[in-house]
């Protein structure tokens, strides 16, 4: 596969080992949905790429208009019609093994993974700090929630939900999490130390522009169960009916099998908006 890295084509490319991107994981990325050859949203994804890197005080090396031009150079050349577009900045210095000032920007493809079936959910042993500095950032320290996923996934599930030290429910180790219940939307609010996801604040601002009553709020494990339907939500693939949700001992406390009306309407608004 070809990568875009600092504003080359390449067919393989690197940053410093020195680089803090490396050493510490000083980084903050985003990962983009791509349908018909077009990134979804894709200058939401590139603001929310801005902001994080401001508050994480990394350089911002190129313009809207250049890494727009890259994504689509880059699905050009590896030819991506369905699939994934990775945005990934890293700062370099860190002050002690690198002491540049400057920041590295790559873009990455994949084929759209091959999805047979809704979603099945664990409930995480593992909790989140919410009061942790760059709290709703989506940094690349991701190691963390990466394997709270795997530790799921070995186990046969699809996702992982975390918590936070209370045990308010707060988001899934690769998406966020919402439901549906009377015709209103619940969802973990920000304090509970979720990721401010793309996904959710256009489902967010959907449902407001629709005059959708919304709770963001501290939730428990017994809210969502009771719920109608509860999805999983990100910027790369939109809303997702969960199938089913499961403890920390891998009994099942919920299945769910039909779609929410509201959630069919939503994600008849994604297919339609994300590439205008």
């Amino acid at each position: 596969m070809t990568i875009w890295l600092n504003g080359k084509l390449l067919e393989s490319g690197a940053i410093a080992a020195s680089s803090a991107g490396v050493t510490v994981g000083w980084g903050v990325f985003t990962t983009v949905g791509v349908r018909g050859g077009q990134p979804l949203f894709l200058a939401r994804h590139i603001q929310r790429l801005q902001r994080d890197a401001t508050e994480a005080e990394i350089k911002f090396p190129f313009s809207p208009e250049q890494i727009s031009a890259a994504a689509c150079q880059l699905l050009a050349a590896n030819d991506i019609g369905e699939g994934l577009l990775r945005l990934t900045l890293t700062r370099q210095g860190d002050g002690r093994w690198n002491k540049s000032q400057g920041a590295d920007l790559s873009l990455q493809t994949l084929p759209a993974p091959t999805v047979t079936s809704l979603p099945r959910v664990q409930l995480s042993k593992y909790r989140i700090e919410a009061r942790r500095p760059l709290v709703g950032v989506k940094t690349t320290s991701y190691l963390p929630y990466i394997w709270a996923w795997r530790e799921a996934k070995s186990r046969g599930f699809d996702e992982t939900i975390l918590r936070d030290g209370d045990d308010n429910l707060s988001e899934g180790a690769r998406s966020n999490l919402f439901w549906v219940a009377k015709n209103q939307i619940f969802t973990p609010c920000l304090e509970t130390g979720c990721l401010r996801g793309l996904g959710r604040e256009l489902m967010l601002e959907w449902a407001h522009s629709r005059g959708i009553e919304v709770h963001e709020g501290k939730f428990s494990v017994g809210d969502v169960v009771q719920s109608e339907a509860a999805y999983l939500i990100s910027g790369a693939t939109g809303p997702r009916l969960i199938a089913s949700w499961h403890d920390e001992n891998e009994e099942s406390l919920r299945q769910w099998q039909s779609d929410s009306d509201l959630a069919i309407e939503l994600r008849a608004w994604w297919d339609q908006a994300g590439t205008i």
